[in-house]
């Protein structure tokens, strides 16, 4: 990857958060949402939550890593708009956009690293 295409990756993600995401963080903020805790619940009783399930499927360890932009966009917009954060869930296309861009490509040769041991 050259310089410039990694420019123009940190531009677009600047620009994204800059215009889009932060100002929508601080008008969530002042309408008193809260996404992550910043201290301890000093009401609560305990942490403890009892789960309602209770076995691990063989879907519940399968990596979403693999998913298209499309299929990040349904999932994020789709959680975003139960939870009621239709401002939040608009944001899936560009958030998409963004993981896409971001993907790394490995590239794929028939070399070994020198650094694996290789068994015949």
């Amino acid at each position: 990857m050259n310089s410039t295409d990694e420019e123009n990756k940190q531009a677009a993600l600047r620009d994204f958060f800059e215009r889009k995401l932060l100002p929508l963080a601080e008008r969530l903020k002042l309408e008193g949402h809260k996404f992550f805790p910043m201290a301890p619940d000093v009401q609560a009783e305990s942490y403890y939550i009892r789960r309602m399930k209770r076995t691990m499927l063989p879907e519940d360890f399968t990596a979403l890593g693999s998913l298209g932009t499309e299929e990040i966009e349904v999932l994020l917009a789709q959680m975003w708009q139960e939870q009621g954060y239709h401002e939040l869930a608009r944001l899936a296309v560009d958030i998409a956009h963004l993981a896409g861009m971001l993907r790394a490509t490995e590239s794929q040769s028939a070399e070994v690293s020198e650094l694996i041991y290789v068994m015949f």
